[in-house]
């Protein structure tokens, strides 16, 4: 519930003070960790509504730093502990606005991860279409962004 609860709470969070702000950051990144799926998905669309209240691409760095390669890696890890296609689907979506927004350079340390995740996540998804569609368009945003 305070993931969501912070998740709806976004669009305020750009009047809020920077240590404040990091504070929220913090607890979602926190949550990110727990063992409940649920916890973990509703902070990664907590996180996805506060970058949405961001007004540009340049504050992604700014507010999240080095923090964005660790995202990522949370990210990959809630995909591949997914069972339902349809979530898989949505989580996708979310790495899939992550990546452009993520610093070239930060992003390049990331890359061996979602190398190693990708194709095992194709073998899973063998019979779900949508989510191999997502997969490569990942791919596709991936490589535009390098």
């Amino acid at each position: 519930r305070v993931a969501w609860l912070l998740g709806e709470y976004a669009r305020q969070v750009l009047q809020l003070q920077t240590n404040l702000k990091q504070d929220i950051y913090t607890k979602i990144f926190q949550m990110l960790s727990d063992k409940d799926i649920v916890v973990r998905l509703s902070a990664l669309l907590s996180l996805k509504n506060l970058m949405e209240a961001l007004p540009t691409a340049a504050d992604y760095s700014l507010e999240f730093g080095q923090a964005m390669d660790s995202l990522i890696k949370l990210t990959l890890t809630v995909i591949m502990e997914c069972k339902e296609a349809e979530t898989k689907s949505q989580v996708l979506l979310m790495l899939q606005y992550i990546l452009p927004k993520t610093d070239p350079k930060m992003l390049r340390s990331s890359i061996p991860d979602l190398m190693k995740c990708i194709p095992a996540l194709w073998r899973i998804c063998n019979e779900q279409n949508v989510v191999r569609n997502h997969i490569l368009y990942t791919l596709k945003i991936l490589v535009g962004s390098c």
